[in-house]
């Protein structure tokens, strides 16, 4: 595919307010022991908190799960986390984003993701579907979902599908009433994996992630392919700079890029759209992941 063609499918999904999202790792920056100690940590959190007073067949199953995280490659490992990572990214800005321009498109979300096999879910992958839930309820009071505290923000089609109040226990034993959002009616049971070659959809992604790659890797790619990538993707604030994408590390590597890599990712952001219409201000309020 070409530079137009890229350009005409860029054109179609902008006109449906398609939004890119990419969360990216530097793997060759990345090291094996790194990588095993980040896996080997999350390892045992899974179980630290795992008591007597917990149910034998719970006990068993987190254990199970530990033990195919702990034997997980870590290629594999690296994608489970960035997939993860990806499916918040997804969520929060589609809920920012459509909130001021078309609420009613965060009535319903459906996760297609490009499977690895045709004849069913890898172990990996149900793993990764398997443990997506706790993973973002553990972490929601240090990561919480952010709405925007705006009249002209909707989410009344969001509460409508997904609101919800539970009994949330933590670690020290205390329980405590909390309000927030359904994690498994809106990310895990909504999530299939799918062959792309049945879903154009997919393709189109595919088509994107493949671009995006060889426009972060390749120091002589045509510069205007990330100008194209940009128009999809959304601005927003990140350490303090304004990025289009997420860039993730898994060990503690020094970091540098190259002139090519800086100049792209100013390209995507100077053509991205921004979050909020031009009247809204980033005044916003924190709601937890439940």
């Amino acid at each position: 595919m070409g530079e137009d063609e890229l350009r005409s499918l860029v054109d179609v999904l902008w006109k449906r307010q398609a939004l890119l999202h990419v969360v990216a790792v530097n793997v060759g920056a990345e090291d094996s022991d790194g990588i095993r100690r980040h896996k080997l940590t999350q390892a045992e959190k899974m179980t630290a908190h795992l008591t007597p007073e917990h149910h034998p067949d719970l006990v068993e199953q987190v254990g199970k799960l530990r033990v195919s995280l702990e034997a997980m490659s870590d290629q594999l490992y690296v994608q489970s986390v960035a997939m993860t990572q990806l499916i918040a990214e997804c969520a929060q800005n589609a809920a920012m984003y459509f909130a001021f321009r078309k609420p009613e498109e965060l009535a319903r979300f459906e996760w297609k993701i490009d499977a690895k096999s045709s004849s069913g879910e890898t172990r990996q992958e149900t793993w990764w579907k398997t443990v997506l839930g706790p993973i973002f309820e553990s972490n929601a009071e240090r990561h919480q979902f952010v709405f925007v505290d705006d009249p002209k923000a909707d989410y009344s089609y969001f509460d409508q599908t997904y609101a919800l109040e539970k009994t949330l226990w933590k670690p020290n034993g205390e329980r405590k009433l909390v309000s927030g959002f359904d994690i498994g009616k809106l990310m895990v049971k909504p999530t299939q994996f799918v062959d792309s070659k049945s879903d154009i959809l997919l393709q189109a992604v595919d088509i994107l992630a493949n671009r995006v790659r060889r426009c972060l890797q390749n120091d002589q790619f045509d510069d205007r392919t990330a100008t194209s990538l940009g128009r999809l993707q959304i601005r927003q604030a990140r350490q303090g700079t304004r990025q289009v994408v997420k860039i993730i590390a898994l060990t503690n590597h020094e970091r540098s890029h190259s002139p090519a890599f800086l100049r792209r990712l100013k390209l995507m952001n100077d053509s991205a759209r921004a979050m909020f219409p031009r009247s809204i201000y980033e005044n916003t309020r924190g709601r937890g992941l439940r």
